[in-house]
């Protein structure tokens, strides 16, 4: 079987509650094992974001999905720009395969361009 790993990065500019922001990441893994094919989300040492626009700008925490299937990648794409809306002041990037891009305001047609460039085929994933 092959599996698909992707490391996510939650960033929050408006808080310095680190335990706060902690339990966001946690409330945040426990929703992504909810997804289908998600083998497992593993915490990993985040590193501080050098493009950060202000100085308050933190890593909260890393998380490693490991997907079964690649087809899972628009599900958490589109999972992930929802958890946004209801996580307000939240940043959240994704590093698959040394790409890295910014859920916020990723519209529909940019995830099928994502999957494209990825080389996943955008019709798989349509429910």
């Amino acid at each position: 079987m092959t599996y698909d790993i992707v490391s996510i990065n939650v960033m929050d500019a408006r808080s310095d509650d680190k335990s706060r922001l902690d339990e966001s990441v946690l409330a945040l893994r426990r929703e992504l094992l909810d997804i289908p094919d998600v083998a497992s989300v593993q915490p990993s040492r985040g590193i501080p974001e050098e493009r950060a626009k202000s100085g308050s700008a933190q890593i909260v925490g890393s998380l490693l999905v490991t997907m079964s299937s690649t087809t899972s990648l628009t599900v958490l794409l589109r999972f992930l720009r929802e958890w946004l809306k209801r996580n307000e002041g939240k940043k959240v990037t994704l590093n698959r395969k040394g790409e890295v891009i910014e859920i916020a305001g990723l519209s529909e047609g940019s995830i099928k361009e994502l999957l494209s460039r990825w080389d996943i085929s955008v019709g798989q994933h349509e429910p």
